[in-house]
């Protein structure tokens, strides 16, 4: 049976989180939606730990035995959701009530996939928005940096549109979202924005022992060994992907290795852009270990 809508939660290892994630996708649920659980092996499974939550509309599946990750993981939700429209939803974040409603209002007739504005809360309490458009189509000649979003940010694209993509890299450790949106830029597809915030990301768990974010704890050199994939995938993004392969490099002194990619580049502009930006992070990262191994802090304002 084909559903209006799939809310897919990927979960590993945070069952504190899980049950958070959860109640705010099931609020967002009308009978026509499903809410679709994979868990990736959790040493609490996904199963036990929401025991105590009924509800016909969620479905909760695990991982075959040797399959991990969270690319691998995605691809099984794609794969399992029965509804037209697919919307994500990390374990660790809370959705806000009426998103999915309000996609499905405003935005399939014009476009393909999209995300939204969220609230990012901080391990002190505050909440920071954060925003890139107007509500809307976003317009074909926005920035890059801007159109390119994280699963994570409310996304949600049509069964069929990711049927004709195609699955998630599972060659990439992390970015896999950031190749995932390059593919849907690159073949044309059009993005909504939603300017009201739908998701709220929680970047501190220091009341719980749950894992911590993916990305951020992902090792320097894995996660430029991820962006020069990309780089070599979206070569006519390299301006805006190249960057955030220089700051990956500088991280782990690999120097050598950005300058050979920045003399790999034919345009000469693009090539003065990267060059700048290594030779800079290049002094500020050098500068910030020294600091530390000197024990140098800033001073209180």
């Amino acid at each position: 049976m084909t559903l209006q809508y799939s809310i897919v939660v990927l979960t590993k290892d945070r069952p504190q989180l899980l049950r958070r994630s959860v109640n705010s996708a099931l609020e967002n649920l009308t009978d026509k939606g499903e809410l679709l659980i994979i868990d990736d092996h959790s040493a609490l499974s996904a199963r036990d730990c929401l025991s105590d939550i009924v509800d016909r509309r969620m479905h909760i599946a695990s991982l075959p035995e040797g399959e991990t990750g969270i690319a691998t993981a995605r691809n099984a939700g794609f794969s399992l959701a029965n509804g037209d429209v697919v919307f994500f939803l990390d374990d660790d974040d809370k959705m806000e009530p009426g998103y999915c409603q309000s996609v499905l209002n405003d935005a399939l007739e014009r476009c393909d996939y999209g995300f939204s504005a969220y609230s990012q809360v901080t391990n002190e309490g505050d909440y920071i928005l954060r925003a890139r458009f107007d509500h809307g189509p976003i317009p074909d000649c926005a920035p890059l940096r801007k159109k390119i979003c994280g699963f994570g940010m409310g996304f949600w694209i049509k069964a069929i549109v990711a049927k004709e993509i195609g699955p998630v890299s599972t060659n990439l450790s992390i970015n896999e979202d950031t190749d995932y949106v390059c593919r849907l830029i690159t073949v044309g597809k059009r993005a909504w924005y939603n300017e009201t915030p739908s998701i709220t990301i929680f970047t501190g768990h220091r009341e719980t022992s749950d894992l911590a974010n993916v990305t951020h704890t992902t090792a320097p050199n894995e996660r430029a060994r991820c962006m020069r994939i990309l780089c070599d995938r979206y070569p006519q993004m390299v301006d805006h992907l190249g960057a955030s392969y220089i700051r990956h490099c500088t991280k782990y002194d690999a120097q050598a290795e950005a300058w050979s990619f920045i003399r790999e580049q034919s345009d000469w502009r693009v090539r003065g852009r990267l060059a700048s930006l290594l030779l800079v992070k290049t002094v500020a990262y050098r500068l910030l270990h020294w600091r530390r191994s000197n024990g140098v802090t800033k001073p209180r304002a």
